[in-house]
C-alpha cells in the first residue's frame, strides 16, 4: 500500500511505541513526567515531589493544591511501572542493574552517595505511597538503588516498608500518577484516546506504512459469481468517514491517486464498486452485482480505503483477491 501524505499532525504521540516515554509538562518542567503507554498512566518524576510529608501531601492532592489532579499510585501500579521498564526480581544482577538504570532515567533519582568513580558510590530513588490498611492508612516506600563498588554494578530489589510516619525529607518522593485519557477525546472511536492513539483509525489494525493512519481490513471473500450480488465487508475506518471499495481484473501496482487525499491505490485501473459511511463501530459493507460477461477463474483484485473529507486523509487496506466463479 503507498500513501503520499504524513500525519504525524494528527497523533502527537504516535511515536509512543515504547512503554515508557518523557514528556513535559507545563507546571514541572522539560521531560518531568514518564507516560506508560501500556497502562495509560503518566508518572511525575520523583524529584518534584520531594520536601513532602504524607500528611502535606494529602492536602496538595486536593483541589486548589500544588498536585492538584495527581493522586497516590497503589503498590501495583508501582510494580507493573517496574516491569514495563524492564525491571525482574529474578533476572541476574547486570540484567536488573540495566533495567533500574533505565528507570531512573525516566523518573529521576531522589539522592546519591559520593560521587562517580568512588569506591562506593549509590543512587537511590525513593519514593512513598499511602495504602489502605483496615480502617486507617499506612504510609510505605518502594525504592530502587544502584551501588557501584570498584566497576561492579549491582542491583537492589525493589522493597516495600511499612512506616506511620509524616516527616519528610529531601532524598524521598511521592509516587504519583494521573491518567492521560482523562479528560481525552476518542476521535477515531477505536477505544484508545487520542492521547495514546497508535494511529487514526482502528489501531488494532495496525499501522505497516507508520504514516499515522490504521489501514482498514476486508474481509476475504472467496468468489464472486456473474450476475450475482456480491458483498464486501469492511473493518476499522474513523467512524463517519467515507468507505469506497475497488476492483480490477488487470492486477496488482501502481494506481490511480487522490492527491487531495494523500492517498493512492494499489490496483491498475481500477473501478469502485461502491461507497457507503463507517457506523459508529468503524464497520461498513458494499453490494454490487458483478457483470454477467465476467469469465469463470478470471482473479478479481479488490481494495478498501477510507476517506476523511473533514481532514482531507485517506487510507487504503492491503490487497484482497477473489475469484470469478460460475458456481454459486
Amino acid at each position: 500500500m503507498r500513501t503520499t501524505l504524513l500525519l504525524s499532525v494528527l497523533l502527537a504521540s504516535t511515536a509512543a511505541h515504547a512503554a515508557l516515554v518523557d514528556q513535559d509538562d507545563p507546571i514541572y518542567g522539560v521531560a518531568a513526567v514518564t507516560l506508560d503507554t501500556d497502562t495509560g498512566l503518566v508518572w511525575l518524576d520523583l524529584p518534584a515531589s520531594s520536601n513532602y510529608s504524607y500528611v502535606d501531601m494529602q492536602g496538595e492532592l486536593l483541589t486548589g493544591g500544588g498536585f492538584e489532579g495527581w493522586r497516590y499510585a497503589t503498590p501495583a501500579e508501582v510494580d507493573t511501572l517496574l516491569a514495563h521498564g524492564g525491571y525482574n526480581a529474578f533476572d541476574a544482577a547486570t540484567v536488573r542493574a540495566a533495567a533500574i538504570e533505565n528507570l531512573m532515567s525516566h523518573i529521576g533519582i531522589t539522592y546519591t552517595v559520593n560521587a562517580p568513580g568512588a569506591s562506593f558510590y549509590r543512587r537511590s530513588t525513593v519514593g512513598m505511597y499511602d495504602v489502605a490498611q483496615g480502617l486507617g492508612r499506612q504510609l510505605g516506600d518502594m525504592t530502587l538503588d544502584l551501588d557501584a563498588s570498584f566497576n561492579v554494578t549491582y542491583a537492589v530489589a525493589a522493597s516495600f516498608t511499612g512506616s506511620t510516619s509524616d516527616t519528610f525529607a529531601s532524598d524521598t518522593g511521592h509516587w504519583l500518577v494521573r491518567d492521560v485519557c482523562t479528560g481525552s477525546p476518542d476521535s477515531d472511536a477505536d477505544g484508545v484516546c487520542d492521547a495514546l492513539d497508535l494511529c487514526y483509525g482502528d489501531d488494532a489494525n495496525g499501522d505497516a506504512d507508520v504514516d499515522g493512519l490504521c489501514e482498514p481490513v476486508i474481509d476475504p471473500v472467496a468468489s464472486v459469481t456473474p450476475g450475482a450480488v456480491a458483498t464486501f465487508t469492511v473493518h476499522g475506518g474513523p467512524p463517519g468517514t467515507e468507505a469506497v471499495v475497488l476492483a480490477t481484473i488487470h492486477g496488482i501496482g501502481a494506481g490511480g491517486c487522490l492527491p487531495a487525499f494523500g492517498m493512492c491505490t494499489d490496483l491498475v485501473r481500477a473501478s469502485i464498486v461502491g461507497r457507503t459511511t463507517f457506523d459508529g463501530n468503524g464497520d461498513a459493507s458494499v453490494s454490487a452485482t458483478v457483470p454477467t460477461g465476467a469469465r469463470n477463474g478470471t482473479p478479481v483484485f479488490v481494495q478498501a480505503a477510507f476517506l476523511d473529507r473533514t481532514l482531507f486523509v485517506g487510507e487504503t487496506s492491503t490487497v484482497m483477491q477473489t475469484l470469478v466463479s460460475t458456481v454459486p
